[in-house]
């Protein structure tokens, strides 16, 4: 008898690096899950008429927060998008874990900008815009670490914990999740070795990442073993 595949882990398999999936970890359970975040972003047109928001797994009330925090601070023109989220269950519940605001935000504007997310991102969102630390982060990185897929790199709210091999890269505030999420796909891969200053001459694409380099909070921080720490970069504990 063959064994039936994990339906979340195929959808992360086919959309890891398309924009608007987004991987997420799910702590509200005894053991933390990997899932995958989806959102589509589609701009007005004659045929579609008024805006439409569809959430499915996600608090409609919640998305219209993120959506708006998104437009005041990302400079993202959302107001007239037809925005569609998903998150899957877990264990047949619907994931409750405020961890999942900025996952949502990513999957929001990877899918408005076109930009690959190769990263797990985990956050809370508070009413100004900043990113909240979330319960169990250590135990979640971990179980993004021991992944069958790379996900190695994560997006995390300032002063997440320290995980053997996974390679934080921390933000203050949601204004900052763009230049975090362009410079990332910028490297064009799941880092590796991801340092915080460019070792080449900037190249015409890469201006984003000089700029992403620049921004202390932004400091992609790895266990000492993977990564040469940077002791000039800010924000690094």
């Amino acid at each position: 008898m063959s064994e039936v595949a994990d339906p979340m882990r195929l959808v992360l398999e086919d959309g890891l690096g398309e924009p608007g999936v987004v991987p997420f970890v799910a702590g509200h359970l005894a053991r933390p899950v990997v899932i995958p975040v989806e959102a589509s972003v589609m701009p007005p047109t004659e045929e579609s008429g008024a805006r439409a928001l569809s959430a499915i797994g996600f608090p409609l009330e919640r998305l219209r927060f993120l959506l708006d925090l998104i437009g005041r601070h990302c400079d993202l023109a959302l107001a007239r998008d037809t925005v569609r989220v998903k998150v899957p269950k877990v264990a047949d519940e619907v994931v409750d874990d405020g961890g999942l605001d900025l996952a949502v935000a990513a999957a929001i504007v990877s899918a408005k900008q076109s930009i690959p997310v190769r990263a797990v991102v985990i956050g809370e969102v508070g009413l100004s815009g900043k990113v909240l630390p979330v319960p169990r982060m250590d135990a979640r990185l971990d179980a993004a670490k021991n992944h069958p897929l790379p996900l190695k790199c994560a997006i995390v709210p300032k002063r997440a914990p320290l995980v053997l091999g996974v390679e934080r890269l921390m933000i203050e505030h949601l204004r900052e999740l763009p230049t975090a999420l362009a410079g990332m796909a910028a490297r064009g891969r799941v880092p590796q070795r991801f340092t915080t200053r460019p070792t080449q001459p900037l190249t015409p694409a890469e201006p984003v990442l000089d700029a992403f380099s620049r921004n202390s909070s932004d400091a992609c921080e790895t266990a000492p073993e993977t990564t040469l720490r940077d002791p000039t970069a800010e924000g690094i504990d």
